[in-house]
């Protein structure tokens, strides 16, 4: 086998690679939302083309059409700053017009001003040379090893692409350094879509954690909710230690609401819970039970709750919003062991913070 149909073989070789990773771009994109994998379809798209006049250029040995492969090559890089801008979400300003311009020069260059095959060759890699570095750079900036590979190979195939036109006669380059090429663009263009499923597999994971966020906190005061209260009860049901439950509610919201509107409603229950917020520690599971009603469950002494809830009362009576006062009922229930299930202590709370809203009315 000479070294033209060595490199024929090679060209189809990058040829067929580059069309099986433009065709798996483009089917990703198209089945996924936000498409960003489709610049790196026309990218592999614009290589394949490329690959296709490399190879008719070798068989017919016509100058014109490696000049068609290199512009190509020159045109796929340009393509190349979008596809990795949109995966890694880096805004670069007026693309489309730097697009053109460099087109436009390399163009006119090209095809008007006479220059030694080699010089032009120069003016053809050079951009591309720097948009592989480029790109290997801005990838190797993140921590994560597929997208350091990804880096890696890029930089290879930069270095590549520098040596490779004042290699091209040379048969130990032709037979190892052109195929070692063709693999290291098709498993960058394989870790490509590497990143992009990682970055999938980082959004389904953000939304899961957001989903249980959702699931176990209040939207309005950020504190955990009724669903995370009833979990709560259910895992401390059989500890054995004193559990005191402390239900609040605001006395004032109704006609707060209605005189204020339930905006200023709002930032009242937001007060309150953020005062719950400074008041308690890890040790107490605070929670939005619904509404303007509020509990505080610890494991505490009783005297110690008792402290407790007269600092709440303190802390209220000194609070307010634009003159509004921080009005709240309070009521308290304890347990010294297991012989009062949860849910009954609540209860027993809930009434008392009745009471003492009732108490509150007359007063």
């Amino acid at each position: 086998m000479d070294l033209e149909e060595v490199l024929l073989l090679v060209t189809l070789f990058y040829l067929s690679g580059a069309l099986v990773l433009a065709l798996t771009n483009i089917l990703i994109a198209f089945f996924s939302v936000n498409r960003v994998l489709l610049p790196w379809g026309r990218y592999w798209g614009l290589l394949t083309i490329a690959y296709g006049f490399l190879y008719l250029a070798i068989f017919y040995d016509a100058e014109g059409l490696y000049g068609m492969f290199y512009w190509l090559l020159l045109f796929s890089a340009l393509v190349k700053v979008t596809a990795v801008s949109k995966l890694l979400s880096i805004d670069i300003p007026h693309q489309g017009a730097v697009y053109k311009l460099l087109l436009v020069i390399v163009l006119f260059i090209s095809m008007f001003i006479p220059m030694p095959t080699s010089i032009r060759l120069i003016i053809f890699i050079i951009p591309g040379l720097l948009i592989y570095i480029w790109a290997g750079y801005v990838f190797f900036k993140h921590a994560f090893w597929v997208y350091r590979l990804v880096g890696i190979l890029a930089i290879l195939l930069a270095m590549n692409t520098a040596v490779s036109p004042w290699l091209f006669d040379n048969d130990f380059y032709v037979l190892f350094g052109y195929i070692g090429f063709g693999f290291i663009g098709l498993f960058y263009g394989l870790a490509i879509i590497g990143v992009y499923l990682k970055q999938v597999l980082d959004i389904q994971e953000t939304m899961r954690e957001e989903l249980y966020y959702l699931s176990y906190h209040d939207a309005l005061t950020g504190l955990n909710n009724r669903a995370y209260f009833d979990q709560q009860i259910a895992e401390l049901e059989a500890v054995d230690h004193p559990i005191a439950m402390i239900v609040l509610d605001l006395n004032n919201l109704k006609r707060v609401n209605d005189s204020y509107g339930h905006r200023k409603g709002d930032q009242l229950i937001q007060k309150l819970a953020d005062t719950l917020k400074e008041l308690t520690d890890d040790t107490m599971i605070v929670v939005r039970y619904g509404g303007d009603e509020f509990v505080v469950m610890m494991q505490a002494e009783l005297d110690n709750v008792k402290a407790f809830t007269k600092q709440l009362r303190r802390t209220f009576d000194k609070t307010s919003i634009d003159n509004i006062p921080l009005d709240v009922a309070i009521g308290r229930a304890h347990r010294e062991d297991c012989s009062i299930n949860l849910d009954t202590l609540f209860e027993q709370a809930e009434k008392a913070m009745y009471a003492n809203k009732k108490q509150n009315r007359d007063d």
